[in-house]
C-alpha cells in the first residue's frame, strides 16, 4: 500500500516537474506576473471555448498515443518501401496526414524516432528525412482547426465557420480533402457545448488508461491560460494598446506581424497576442501556421524535432544537424511566407 502511494507521489512530481520545465510557460508566467503590476484580469477576456478545446485535443492526442496508431502505420510503410527515396516520401506523407489529425507535436516525438531507428540500422540518410517529417507535421498541422492549438484559438476568437476556415487554408496546404473527426470536430465548431467532447475524451481516456491523463501537455494549457490573462492586463494600459494597434492595423501587418513575432515568442502564444488586437482572421492564420517554420522556437515541433533527433541519431548526423536543419527551416519560411504573401494580397 505504502509503495502504491510513494509511486503514485512520484508519478504526480514528475509531471509537476514536466509541466514546469517548459521553457514557455516559464516566459509566461513571468510576463504575466508582471502584467499584474498594472492592471487586474478581467473574466469576460478569458477565452474558456479555446482553453476546453486545446483540452479535448490534447486527451485525444495523448489516447492515439496510447494506443499506438502512428507506429502501426509507420511500420507497415517501412515494409512496403522498396527503395530509400520511397521511404522517406511515405513518412514525409504520413507525417502531414497525421499533423492534421494528431497535431504536429505527437506526430513529431512519433514518426522522428521511428524513422531515425531504420535510418540507423540501414545507413540510411538522417537529417534531411527528419527535417522533412517535421516540416510536413507543421504543414498538415496547419490545414485543420485542431492541428495546432493556436488553430482552435483563431477559430473561437473569430467565430468562424468550417468553410472559411478550410477556405483559407486549402491554398496554403494545396490538398483537396473532406475532413471528419468524430466528438472534436462539433465541440470546435461549437455545433454542441465543448464540455460535452471535453468531457467524452477523458473518460474515453480513463477508460483506456487513466496514465494517459498524466501525459496530457499541461504546460500548453497553463500556457494557453496564463497568456489571457496577461493580454487582459495589457488591454488595459493605453500605451502598449496603441502600440500594438500600430503594428497590426492592416491586414498584411497582421501578417508579417504574425510571422516575425512568432519567431521570437512561438506561434501560439503570438497568435493570440495579435488576435487579440486585429480583425483579419485569414492573415492571422496564415501567418501563425508560417510562422512556425524558421527559428527553434518558433513552433513547439520545432523543439520537439531538435529534442528527438538528438536523442535518436547517430553521433555523426547530430554534428551536422543544427545548421543544415536550420537553412532548410529559413528556405521553408522565406518561401512559404512569399506564398502566403501571395495568398493574402490576392485574397484568395
Amino acid at each position: 500500500m505504502e509503495a502504491a502511494k510513494s509511486k503514485s507521489s512520484n508519478n504526480f512530481l514528475t509531471t509537476l516537474k514536466k509541466i514546469f520545465s517548459d521553457r514557455i510557460l516559464q516566459i509566461t508566467i513571468v510576463i504575466t506576473i508582471i502584467s499584474l503590476f498594472f492592471a487586474r484580469p478581467l473574466s469576460a477576456d478569458m477565452n474558456w471555448h479555446t482553453i476546453e478545446s486545446v483540452t479535448t485535443m490534447l486527451v485525444l492526442i495523448q489516447v492515439y498515443s496510447y494506443l499506438h496508431v502512428l507506429d502501426i502505420i509507420a511500420y507497415k510503410l517501412a515494409a512496403i518501401a522498396d527503395s530509400t527515396r520511397k521511404l522517406i516520401l511515405l513518412f514525409t506523407l504520413l507525417s502531414v496526414f497525421s499533423g492534421m489529425f494528431l497535431g504536429n507535436d505527437i506526430t513529431c516525438l512519433t514518426m522522428i524516432p521511428l524513422y531515425l531507428n531504420i535510418a540507423k540500422k540501414y545507413k540510411l540518410p538522417e537529417i534531411l528525412p527528419a527535417t522533412l517529417i517535421g516540416m510536413g507535421a507543421n504543414i498538415g498541422a496547419a490545414f485543420t482547426p485542431w492541428g495546432n492549438p493556436h488553430n482552435i484559438f483563431v477559430v473561437s476568437n473569430y467565430h468562424l465557420a468550417p468553410a472559411i476556415f478550410f477556405k483559407w487554408t486549402l491554398p496554403y496546404l494545396i490538398v483537396a480533402m473532406v475532413v471528419f473527426l468524430c466528438f472534436f470536430f462539433v465541440g470546435v465548431f461549437k455545433f454542441v457545448p465543448i464540455w460535452m467532447p471535453m468531457l467524452a475524451s477523458i473518460i474515453w481516456a480513463l477508460i483506456v488508461n487513466w496514465k494517459i491523463l498524466l501525459h496530457i501537455d499541461y504546460s500548453l494549457l497553463l500556457t494557453f491560460t496564463l497568456f489571457f490573462l496577461f493580454i487582459s492586463d495589457i488591454q488595459q494600459i493605453p500605451f502598449v494598446v496603441a502600440l500594438i494597434h500600430g503594428l497590426v492595423g492592416t491586414e498584411m501587418s497582421t501578417y508579417w506581424t504574425s510571422i516575425l513575432s512568432s519567431q521570437v515568442m512561438s506561434n501560439v502564444p503570438s497568435t493570440i497576442l495579435v488576435g487579440k488586437f486585429s480583425k483579419y482572421a485569414e492573415a492571422l492564420t496564415l501567418g501563425s501556421n508560417i510562422g512556425g517554420f524558421g527559428s527553434p522556437i518558433g513552433s513547439m515541433a520545432n523543439m520537439l524535432v531538435m529534442r528527438t533527433f538528438y536523442a535518436h541519431a547517430s553521433k555523426d548526423a547530430k554534428k551536422k544537424f543544427f545548421p543544415k536543419w536550420l537553412g532548410y527551416q529559413i528556405a521553408g519560411l522565406i518561401i512559404l511566407s512569399l506564398i502566403g504573401w501571395v495568398i493574402v494580397k490576392l485574397n484568395l
